[in-house]
C-alpha cells in the first residue's frame, strides 16, 4: 500500500480569474510522487465565511480518512 499524501488547494476568489493552487491540486489529485500517492481537495473561498468556517481540525480528520500521512495545505 502507498503512502498518501493530503493536498489541498483553493478556487477562484476576488479579482483572480483562476487560482493556480486549484489547478495544482487537481493535476496532482492521484498521482504517484516520490512514492506517495496525492489526495486532492480544492476548497471554496466561501469556507471563511461565518457560517461555513472549517477548522484545521476538520481538515486533518478529512486527510485522516484518507490515510494521509502528511497534508500540504496551498494558498495565494
Amino acid at each position: 500500500m502507498l503512502a498518501r499524501v493530503f493536498l489541498t488547494g483553493f478556487e477562484e476568489f476576488g479579482d483572480y480569474a483562476e487560482n493556480p493552487t486549484r489547478k495544482l491540486a487537481l493535476k496532482l489529485d492521484g498521482e504517484i510522487i516520490a512514492g506517495q500517492l496525492v489526495s486532492s481537495l480544492v476548497f471554496s473561498p466561501k469556507i471563511f465565511d461565518s457560517d461555513m468556517i472549517i477548522s484545521g481540525e476538520t481538515v486533518v480528520k478529512m486527510a485522516k480518512s484518507t490515510g494521509a500521512a502528511a497534508i500540504i495545505s496551498l494558498g495565494l
